[in-house]
């Protein structure tokens, strides 16, 4: 199956121009990266290609025939996004069925002949998952695999992804890009929106660039270098701020015998089967005994970080710190000053105040939830996964802050799969496995990457 999106034009309400007569071609059985700073209008080509968002202008054509319904859309493309649509409570066979259940008699569901049919569609894609499984109980890329075999249960051609990979360890990521391969190999075609540029020199056959709604540029992934391709991407980009030595730190808190000491960054990693949960609540019990102040940037920002419903500033305001805006009603002049130091201090893209949380893009969405917490005075700031789905200069931005919070003699806790990041900023490195810390590398260097990945590894 070709897709091509011929002039696609879409202006949200709030005046936000997402795609400006956007031009892309996919060839079947392509595996095609879509790359582009947070904001460029990735997302919102996507949801238009999967008949989630209807365009202003322009058209898509698949094999060559133009789309004139939505339906065809669905039956032939199926999204997968970066926050999974799945029922926890609810085991796989029925998430993948929900809505298309076998019945017997007329209205029981037929439970021999779905979990048949599940079974069946798993082993035919070699995907490795038990049809009853609880959702509760699997790992993000398990989830993610519940999501592909959705997808094909729908018999879709095209399979398109929202940072797939933001979440995984390396093992599940390797595990993910050989379902790309298998895929591909029967002819599906695969588009996956990343900023893991490492990634997508394995396993991309081509790359499109987006800027500002536009197409900057598609080519073969081999006929380039990574550093040209984030060059083209972003410019020249560094760390802006230095690590200061603390001279007086003091221990904060103890996790499994650990001491997390003020000006220190640490960092935990290696984590499956979202074990990190339990780490979690354990950071948080310690401070409630202690009553420590904590600053939390948890991993979905939307559902437990921001309140959809709410605009940007009330999204900015932290209630722990309310006390500063006026004791019985906010102060208008403090709030409105407050705010706008906010948006210039996090370089934060809005069009007013009063938009709603969730029209922004996902880097500055992150940009408000970090903003909002950071501006607390903490004794702890415990930040999980802060740059998942964000490009590398917002990414590089979010540890920056991290960073100065050190400086200034906070404990940070950063949960993360990022070797690299964490090696860049990090005090201490813990390594996770079994929801305990497994080893603990002092001052680590790129010299200790081998060992953390061994580390990371059930024997």
């Amino acid at each position: 199956m070709i897709l091509e999106c011929r002039e696609i034009y879409k202006k949200f309400d709030n005046g936000v121009i997402a795609n400006d007569n956007i031009n892309f071609i996919v060839d079947s059985g392509e595996i095609h990266a879509l790359l582009g700073e947070n904001g460029a209008g990735k997302t919102t080509l996507m949801k238009i290609i999967a008949g989630e968002l209807s365009c202003d202008s322009g058209f898509i054509v698949l094999n060559e025939k133009k789309i004139e319904n939505k339906l065809d859309l669905f039956a032939n493309i199926g999204m997968i996004h970066q926050h999974f649509e799945l029922i926890n409570e609810f085991d796989i066979a029925e998430n993948i069925l929900l809505g298309n259940m076998p019945v017997k008699k007329g209205f029981i569901v037929d439970k021999i002949r779905m979990y048949e049919l599940i079974d069946r569609l798993l082993k035919t894609h070699d995907i490795h998952l038990n049809s009853h499984d609880k959702i509760s109980d699997l790992s993000l890329a398990d989830r993610c695999k519940v999501e592909i075999a959705k997808a094909l249960y729908k018999g879709v051609q095209i399979l398109i992804f929202d940072e797939p990979t933001a979440s995984f360890n390396e093992n599940e990521k390797k595990e993910l890009f050989k379902q790309f391969k298998r895929l591909s190999n029967k002819g599906l075609s695969i588009i996956f929106i990343t900023h893991k540029l490492e990634e997508v020199m394995q396993i991309a056959d081509k790359i499109t660039i987006i800027e500002s709604g536009t197409n900057k540029a598609t080519f073969m992934t081999a006929s380039k270098n990574i550093d040209e391709i984030s060059q083209l991407l972003f410019g020249k980009i560094n760390f802006d701020v230095q690590r200061e030595i603390i001279e007086e730190k003091k221990e904060i808190i103890k996790i499994d015998n650990l001491p997390v000491n003020s000006g220190e960054i640490t960092t935990l990693i290696g984590l499956d089967k979202n074990g990190y949960g339990e780490i979690i609540a354990r950071i948080f019990e310690k401070c409630s005994e202690k009553k420590l102040k904590i600053s939390y940037i948890p991993e979905n920002r939307l559902s437990d970080g921001l309140v959809k419903e709410m605009s940007v500033e009330e999204n900015l305001v932290n209630l722990k710190n309310s006390s500063k805006f006026g004791k019985w009603i906010f102060n208008k002049r403090i709030l409105k000053s407050y705010f706008n130091e906010q948006v210039i201090l996090y370089d934060i893209k809005i069009k007013g105040s009063k938009q709603k949380i969730d029209e922004l893009s996902g880097g500055n969405m992150q940009k408000v939830l970090i903003a909002r917490e950071l501006s607390y005075v903490s004794d702890i700031v415990l930040a999980v996964y802060p740059d998942r789905g964000l490009d590398k200069k917002t990414s590089l931005f979010i540890m920056d802050k991290l960073i100065e919070k050190a400086n200034e003699n906070t404990a940070v806790i950063l949960i993360t799969p990022n070797i690299d990041d964490a090696i860049n900023i990090s005090d201490k490195i813990c390594v996770l496995l079994d929801h305990k810390i497994n080893y603990i590398i002092e001052n680590p260097s790129k010299n200790d990457i081998a060992k953390i990945k061994e580390k990371m590894i059930r024997k």
